[in-house]
């Protein structure tokens, strides 16, 4: 129970604390390089993985993978660059828009991830799923016009991290629906090409010429201590996941995230760092409960799925 306890804090903590530390980097530490920001714990993530498996303190559940390059091919980096890019776009996003916006406007992934399931003829949603989703468009739609000054670019840039997450949660399930590969296994073969595809994607789109690779690489010798405590917390949330998903499962951690990012918003708001209008409140309220609404929804699917197959077995 102590254990459960404690993983359920260190997720609630990790991730909303690494979502307000990189929002300082990128604006207070004059480090306006998202995507290479975004490499930190990936990189972290990746050397951490690697290591626990080459110790022999992992052992793989599908040792046959680690040499495939089918694998690799049709699944490790498809799903390596569709992280990457969610990184990527998502905390670019920060730069053009609040924390509590995009905060907000992560509620749209569950519609996204519908309407590509839908159009892949992946899955065929329920009444009660299109529901809920049409609940979180429309309370996110009111939290988007309570805006008073929403960037565009940002705007567009959240959308897109939004889209590429739901192709990958998409992708995921058709590819790996028979493997059932645990966290640290999947970020083996995932997290070093995903951090590659980062580094690729900053010195390309960032730091194209000499002089921003100097500036970057200036600011982590004079502030070394905020980069390193960036990588150590994206460690620690995945760290973190993959507790919460062992010992209380993963609609209980899909449950915590929705109430973490409700709970940002709001000490956001509370410590007066942002100010959300009447009918963003209304409209954020609306999404996250239309969110739990859809977690359960889908939950309930699962089960009955589950329930079916075994019957057929029986």
């Amino acid at each position: 129970m102590l254990l459960l306890l404690s993983s359920c804090l260190l997720f609630m903590l990790a991730g909303p604390t690494l979502i307000l530390l990189n929002h300082r980097i990128l604006h207070d530490y004059d480090f306006p390089f998202p995507i290479a920001l975004s490499a930190l714990g990936v990189i972290c993530s990746a050397v951490a993985c690697r290591s626990l498996v080459w110790s022999g303190a992992v052992r793989p559940s599908h040792p046959e993978l680690i040499n495939s390059s089918s694998f690799f091919r049709q699944t490790a980096l498809p799903l390596a660059v569709l992280s990457a890019l969610t990184l990527a776009l998502g905390n670019s996003a920060y730069v053009y828009l609040s924390v509590a916006t995009c905060q907000i406007l992560k509620a749209l992934t569950p519609a996204m991830t519908l309407a590509v399931l839908y159009l892949l003829r992946v899955e065929q949603p329920s009444m009660m799923v299109v529901m809920c989703v049409l609940s979180i468009c429309l309370g996110t739609f009111m939290a988007s016009r309570g805006e008073l000054a929403l960037s565009g670019i940002g705007f567009g840039l959240q959308l897109g991290a939004n889209l590429a997450e739901a192709c990958r949660v998409v992708l995921s399930q058709r590819l790996l629906s028979q493997l059932q590969l645990p966290l640290v296994e999947m970020q083996y073969h995932v997290a070093p090409w995903q951090a590659l595809s980062l580094c690729v994607a900053s010195l390309v789109v960032e730091m194209p010429v000499a002089s921003q690779r100097a500036a970057a690489m200036a600011v982590l010798a004079a502030s070394p201590a905020p980069f390193v405590t960036a990588s150590l917390l994206g460690l620690g949330l995945q760290v973190a996941t993959l507790l919460v998903i062992k010992f209380a499962g993963s609609v209980t951690m899909k449950l915590l995230a929705i109430f973490r990012n409700a709970v940002l918003v709001l000490f956001q708001v509370s410590i007066g760092a942002e100010q959300i209008s009447s009918l963003q409140f209304i409209g954020h309220a609306i999404s996250t409960s239309s969110f739990v609404a859809y977690t359960f929804a889908r939950m309930k699917i699962a089960w009955q799925e589950k329930r079916e197959a075994k019957s057929k077995t029986t």
